[in-house]
């Protein structure tokens, strides 16, 4: 044994120090039980799991496109839902469809009330929107277990309504996935929210600097001579 003065002057050696990292990193991941899930997983910290292990897995796919004039919202929902069922396991069935084609940045309680979809022509029959798909997530007989999304932007664009959206599917035992995590029911659960925030992050960022690079383009372009607005009373523009 040696004292706190030792230990300062003769410090653990690094290949020590390397063991020890080695050995903490691994232990928490071995298997531990018949569900073959690792000790984190089964943890009182990990998602709830009782469904998840079921010989089939209904899911719920949430989609969301900006507006019309931004983008072809035929093929962007074709397209995310595509994306959606590659990764997802076999036992895993998608059973419903909630999109809508709105801004992301819109607040919770006025998002999912669009109407008139038939006119985007979109071949995926529609369940509702995302206000219905959290209805539906309280209720006792609800028709899906999971839901997933293409990424975490499409849930929104801003971190609070995507961390509200995440939060209420929890509080009724819906995990919600994105088809560019990793989806896994075992492995360490902080690890998946660090990378889930990141990535709500990452959308938020990318939104606002979007913004402020097109709102810097109209000033210079205003500075320029350009007149982007209607000439005022009197006048007339000059093309």
């Amino acid at each position: 044994m040696t004292t706190d003065d030792e230990s300062a002057v003769n410090p653990p050696t690094p290949g020590v120090l390397r063991r020890t990292a080695e050995v903490s990193a691994t232990m928490p991941v071995r298997a531990s039980g018949p569900s073959g899930l690792s000790d984190y997983a089964v943890s009182p910290l990990g998602m709830s799991t009782a469904t998840l292990l079921r010989d089939e897995v209904r899911v719920a796919f949430l989609g969301r496109t900006s507006t019309e004039d931004q983008q072809d919202p035929r093929q962007s929902l074709v397209r995310q839902l595509g994306n959606c069922k590659t990764p997802i396991p076999e036992s895993w069935v998608i059973v419903s469809h909630f999109y809508d084609v709105e801004s992301g940045r819109m607040e919770l309680d006025q998002r999912g009330h669009g109407e008139n979809y038939e006119r985007f022509d979109i071949p995926i029959a529609r369940d509702g929107g995302i206000a219905d798909l959290l209805d539906e997530a309280q209720h006792p007989g609800r028709r899906f277990d999971v839901v997933i999304c293409e990424s975490i932007s499409r849930v929104a664009r801003r971190a609070f309504e995507g961390l509200s959206v995440e939060r209420e599917l929890e509080k009724a035992d819906v995990p919600l996935f994105a088809s560019n995590e990793p989806i896994t029911l075992s492995g360490s659960r902080a690890q998946r929210v660090l990378q889930r925030r990141i990535n709500q992050s990452i959308a938020e960022y990318e939104v606002i600097n979007t913004l402020e690079q097109s709102w810097g383009g109209l000033c210079t372009h205003v500075r320029e001579g350009w007149n982007i607005g209607k000439p005022p009373y009197g006048y007339k523009a000059k093309t």
